[in-house]
């Protein structure tokens, strides 16, 4: 049996901490606008919430998907056989305060023809792809000024980006990594250090 759920928009922790959903086994989460992972505000963090997507399951999301607005140490996995797109973007770490957020690709595979961004105002976020394949629009490492440690490892599985990718668009200390069976492919050119940033690296 196939279940589905349709919602304008959905918080895994808008404003707590270590709550989790399960997207699997021909499960289906549509959600309208925007998706959150952690969300948090100046007043209240969102810690180690976590959405995985598992064999089977698909989630559609109609604006962004983020992974920590504001909070800390949230989570979005997608596993072997797992789905994830998200019409508008993919950002994990958005604000100044949203620090060691994870968006891990585990063999599924995830879409965006927007911009797949690590690290928008908000430090040491990282994105770890070890099989599947993510596709994207740009892609940016650490993206505004403040910015600081972000970091995508691309350890296994795919990464095709359609427009201009950036590690370190602005900020310092951004870096990609590209090791062991990781295949990354753009027909644009390829930015490490943009603008103001500082020792941006990028490691094959």
């Amino acid at each position: 049996d196939r279940r589905q759920i349709v919602c304008l928009a959905r918080h895994v922790g808008e404003l707590g901490r270590s709550n989790s959903l399960d997207v699997a086994d021909n499960s289906r989460l549509d959600v309208g606008k925007d998706l959150f992972v952690g969300n948090g505000n100046s007043r209240t963090n969102a810690w180690f919430n976590r959405l995985t997507v598992g064999a089977g399951g698909t989630v559609a999301v109609g604006w962004t998907a983020y992974v920590g607005g504001s909070g800390c140490s949230n989570e979005l996995t997608v596993a072997a056989g797992g789905s994830l797109s998200a019409t508008n973007a993919l950002t994990v770490g958005v604000y100044a305060s949203a620090t060691g957020n994870v968006f891990r690709l585990a063999g599924g595979t995830a879409y965006t023809p927007g911009a797949f961004t690590v690290g928008d105002f908000g430090s040491f976020n990282r994105a770890v792809i070890d099989g599947g394949q993510l596709t994207c629009g740009a892609f940016y490492v650490g993206k505004s000024a403040g910015s600081v440690g972000n970091e995508l490892v691309l350890e296994g599985g795919t990464l095709l980006a359609a427009a201009i990718p950036f590690v370190g668009y602005n900020g310092s200390d951004h870096s990609m990594t590209v090791c062991d069976a990781g295949c990354f492919s753009t027909t644009q050119r390829f930015g490490v250090g943009q603008g103001g940033s500082v020792n941006a690296r990028l490691n094959i």
